[in-house]
């Protein structure tokens, strides 16, 4: 599927220099953090915690228990999401982390940093828009159940 000018005003589309972007505005105000490691939440986390990874020199964790080793250590590990939007994935995360960011947050969390609020779709560089829309329709299918989406 082609995306068209109307696409815009359904969908955030990013391009990889703007993620670059992000990326940087996000690093930037980190750097005066004590952060040990880094946790990209699977699926929609990953790819920004890697970009972090990279950018903050910090390793990337990806088992929890370690984490929780870590943190007992009086570690850091930094929580990384593309979408907060439930707080259902943060509430479930939270004890085990320090510091949060996401993407985008469209609920109120002390503490989390994110870049952006807002409603719309979010297509992100590695994804195709196909892709994006069947996500999209999973994402309400479940949503709705779960009872998040009424």
């Amino acid at each position: 599927m082609i995306l068209t000018p109307n696409d815009t005003d359904k969908y955030d589309i990013l391009t990889w220099s703007m993620f670059d972007l992000m990326i940087a505005e996000i690093t930037d105000s980190l750097k005066e953090t004590n952060i040990d490691a880094i946790y990209g939440q699977p699926r929609g986390g990953l790819p920004i915690a890697v970009a972090l990874s990279h950018t903050l020199e910090k390793p990337l964790v990806t088992d929890i228990k370690f984490i929780k080793d870590m943190k007992k250590m009086g570690k850091s590990v930094l929580w990384v999401d593309d979408i907060v939007d439930t707080k259902k994935t943060f509430n479930e995360s939270k004890e085990d982390f320090t510091h949060f960011v996401s993407w985008v947050s469209r609920v109120n969390i002390y503490g989390l940093l994110h870049i952006s609020t807002s409603n719309k779709w979010v297509i992100f560089p590695w994804e195709t828009f196909s892709n994006a829309e069947q996500d999209k329709e999973n994402y309400i299918k479940k949503r709705t159940v779960e009872g998040y989406i009424e």
